[in-house]
């Protein structure tokens, strides 16, 4: 499959916080190159608070849902508002999320600043394990819960302000893009998958579903991360998981969760 093909979903994840007045194509599940950016209309020098981030989601949301559409499954949005619910209450995430479904064939799911979620159809109908599903939105939930989108939008401002410096001492050469630097995007995706990791075990279901997950996701051609700018590789990935699945910190931290586990997410889902 080359490679405009398993590129032609736009991808929103981390890179929506970064870019100055449009969303870039960025990976959740899968390499960063996309079809076309998304016109946010804000400006350039914004900071990051909080309604600036809002702002951004709201924008990368709408157009996400004109470019795609909305699925308006009623079974299919409940399975994914039930399973999302689980997951979220065990992550202990201040931020509400907002999570739909896109019409798009392709497997995959984002997550974009001010708390939204979107997974395609073309993801659930790969996963249609609950317990699997669980784990990709743990995934997503993950990026919003560690604050991800709020440390890309202030890489993002101070990159800029770097490279404006750099274009007025180079007399007006065109500087960076702004875009925060790749291996902390990897890094960035490892976290997550950790932190998805612990939501799943807080919840009652198994943690090593994500090390299944990834590697599910991983035998998709249209979802190759070998040459992404912002995601390790899913070896690296399933690697890095479970080192940390099986590592002295996750087992003590397994313990420490019980009376939270009873208090706090209840059964896992049916």
């Amino acid at each position: 499959m080359g490679a405009d093909r398993r590129c032609r979903f736009v991808k929103l994840l981390l890179l929506a916080a970064i870019a100055m007045a449009a969303l870039v194509s960025g990976g959740g599940w899968r390499s960063d190159a996309g079809r076309g950016s998304v016109v946010l209309g804000l400006p350039a020098a914004a900071a990051p608070s909080a309604d600036y981030e809002a702002q951004v989601g709201r924008n990368a949301a709408r157009e996400m849902e004109r470019q795609h559409g909305l699925c308006t499954d009623a079974a299919l949005n409940a399975r994914v508002a039930r399973l999302a619910a689980v997951i979220h209450k065990a992550s202990g995430c201040a931020t509400p999320v907002r999570i739909r479904i896109l019409n798009s064939r392709e497997p995959n799911g984002v997550a974009l600043p001010g708390g939204y979620i979107y997974l395609t159809r073309g993801l659930l109908r790969l996963l249609p394990e609950d317990e699997l599903l669980c784990a990709a939105l743990a995934h997503e939930i993950a990026h919003i819960a560690l604050g991800h989108m709020t440390q890309m939008l202030r890489e993002r401002e101070a990159a800029q302000a770097g490279a404006a410096r750099s274009t007025e001492s180079a007399g007006g050469a065109e500087g960076g893009t702004g875009a925060p630097a790749g291996n902390a995007m990897h890094a960035r995706e490892k976290e997550a998958d950790q932190a998805a990791a612990r939501y799943l075990c807080i919840a009652n279901i198994d943690p090593r579903l994500i090390v299944r997950l990834l590697a599910r996701l991983s035998e998709q051609p249209e979802l190759d991360a070998s040459a992404s700018a912002t995601h390790p590789t899913w070896e690296e990935r399933i690697r890095s998981v479970s080192a940390y699945l099986n590592s002295p910190q996750f087992q003590a931290e397994m313990a420490s969760w019980a009376p939270f586990q009873r208090q706090q997410a209840g059964t896992p889902p049916q």
